[in-house]
């Protein structure tokens, strides 16, 4: 029995301790406040949703507001008997009371166990209180504790025109604008559009009409249409005009012209797509002088003039009936491969190397090359031993003469036979070769001055083996009717031992340069004198015999350098 008796015991703990924490419990936490029966302009707003604006500056509000909470007869744990209800307007970053009632103990209505206090109220509420887009109404009831209602959204009607800027291109069928309702406002919605000129509604030319829809479908017939304009009317009032700033398109091609990159006569271009029948497409090139054009639509032939070579540039450009038009180009590279005198030039290795050693040469990229035909030529040798030779090119390891498509670089063996030697590069594609450069370069032995003194072959008193200057000339030998190339080259732009004619000065037109080439015969007898600005000299239509001459250029220092120019 002791054991029951401490088992009643225990449950009628646990009972008075669950009454306890309801009555605390039903006390703090079983309070309601009610914001209810809002009313907008006489319109019943549902509890707790959005009250919508219209376009009034002043707007009037009618509320009930109901607070309710347990009631114990006779005890001290009735609260929240007094405090202040705040109608309260949640806008522009901050809360204004616009309403404030005091409550006391007279407020309550006792029902049974519960009791409770209402308000009926109006507020007025100015366009000035709110944000652009609104603000929040609520009820707060602070007494013991802080209670607060739902909040009602206060929002005025909002109207997007989408696109707000269309872009039309030339030819486009439709076009669709929509307007969205943002806040969903209730009321009748009327449309009002106004489209100005270029537009066409379900087949007719429109300016202005009204729709119910929110959303409409044109046709523009002339580029560009008009701008597309919408009033909204709700219940009868007008709300800001919206606007779709309409604009033209830019016009683009995904054309291309289509043909070879490189002719020797003539070739036939045309455009990768056929174009509508309302564009037009008019064909140029750049160098009349070098090519001839036969146009056929959308179809030209290029005519090689003369055997003339260099690049062309071939242009299309492409009209569409709203006279936008786009340019496309191709370069073209007619006849031998065109060199220029700033790209004529063998580089890389040294003048003078030892017998045995292999060098690397190369040339610049020239554009319309396909391939580079490299040779090696003897000016004269001593002794006995072996020639040079390109290195592994072509299946031939002693190979003198090598064609090496795609690829600008060469390696030489330069045996052992001691002497000068000529290594000459030309650019090559399927019509002719054109010539690069070549390179003179002396294989010494290791017991002889590795650096022997840069001079002419043979005598001639005009020659200063002091002048700071070098000079260079290819072809050479040459034909009596050759284009010549002659450079001059500042020796003290080389490092070590022995000059690196990588190192060529800039072929620059300037009145501080002063050139003058002038070439004797054997007799001294001179044949050809002409000045020059410039320290990439091109010299042609010299007629000379086949022999041997000598070329002296002199610099504006009064420096001369001189070399033996042999004609075939």
């Amino acid at each position: 029995m002791k054991t029951n008796h401490t088992y009643y015991k225990q449950i009628k703990q646990i009972i008075s301790i669950a009454l306890i924490l309801y009555f605390f419990n039903s006390n703090i936490y079983s309070q309601t406040l009610d914001l209810y029966d809002v009313e907008y302009n006489y319109s019943q707003i549902p509890n707790c949703s959005s009250i919508d604006l219209n376009l009034n500056t002043e707007h009037y509000i009618t509320f009930k507001v109901r607070f309710e909470q347990p009631y114990f007869e006779n005890s001290t744990d009735n609260v929240n008997i007094t405090g202040d209800v705040l109608i309260q307007l949640g806008a522009l970053g901050t809360t204004i009371t616009l309403v404030s009632h005091h409550i006391n103990t007279n407020s309550w209505t006792i029902n049974g166990n519960y009791q409770y206090f209402e308000l009926t109220g109006l507020v007025s509420i100015s366009n000035s209180q709110l944000n652009d887009d609104g603000g929040t109404l609520s009820a707060l009831y602070d007494s013991t504790y802080i209670y607060e209602s739902c909040d009602y959204n206060i929002t005025r009607p909002e109207y997007i025109l989408s696109p707000s800027s269309s872009s039309i291109s030339c030819g486009q069928s439709s076009a669709t604008f929509s307007v969205s309702d943002v806040h969903n406002s209730p009321g009748s919605l009327e449309y009002h559009w106004n489209v100005g000129n270029g537009w066409k509604r379900n087949g007719s030319i429109v300016h202005t009409f009204t729709t119910t829809t929110n959303n409409i479908d044109l046709e523009p017939y002339q580029f560009p249409p008009s701008n597309v304009s919408v009033t909204p009317y709700l219940d009868g009032v007008p709300y800001d005009t919206l606007t779709s700033v309409v604009h033209l398109s830019e016009f683009t091609t995904t054309n291309d012209i289509l043909g070879q990159d490189a002719i020797c006569s003539s070739g036939n271009y045309q455009l990768e797509n056929n174009l509508p029948n309302d564009y037009n497409v008019e064909w140029s090139i750049d160098n009349p002088f070098l090519a001839s054009l036969v146009v056929n639509g959308q179809t030209v032939t290029i005519q090689a003039i003369n055997n003339q070579n260099g690049p062309l540039v071939l242009s299309a450009k492409i009209t569409n009936s709203c006279n936008q038009f786009v340019t496309i180009t191709k370069t073209i590279y007619i006849g031998a491969p065109d060199v220029p005198v700033s790209l004529m030039h063998v580089l890389g290795g040294w003048d003078n190397v030892p017998a045995g050693t292999t060098s690397q040469l190369h040339v610049n990229w020239i554009p319309d090359a396909t391939a580079y035909k490299w040779t090696i030529q003897n000016i004269n040798h001593t002794g006995t031993g072996t020639f040079p030779h390109f290195v592994n090119y072509g299946g031939n390891p002693n190979a003198t003469t090598i064609i090496i498509p795609n690829s600008t670089y060469i390696d030489i063996q330069w045996g052992t036979l001691k002497g000068e030697y000529v290594i000459n590069c030309w650019a090559i594609n399927n019509c002719a070769q054109t010539p690069i450069g070549h390179k003179i370069v002396n294989v010494f032995d290791s017991s002889n001055n590795p650096c022997p003194p840069m001079g002419p072959i043979g005598i001639n008193p005009i020659w200063d083996k002091t002048a700071n200057i070098k000079v260079k000339v290819y072809p050479n030998p040459i034909g009596n009717n050759d284009v010549i190339y002659v450079n001059k080259i500042d020796p003290s732009l080389g490092t070590g031992p022995c000059n690196n004619s990588d190192y060529y000065g800039k072929n620059v037109k300037t009145k501080n340069i002063l050139n003058i080439i002038k070439i004797y015969d054997k007799k001294g007898k001179l044949l050809f004198e002409k000045a020059y600005q410039k320290d990439q000299i091109k010299i042609k239509d010299l007629h000379l015999k086949s022999d041997t001459y000598f070329l002296v250029l002199q610099d504006s220092n009064g420096n001369m350098e001189g070399t033996t120019l042999i004609v075939k």
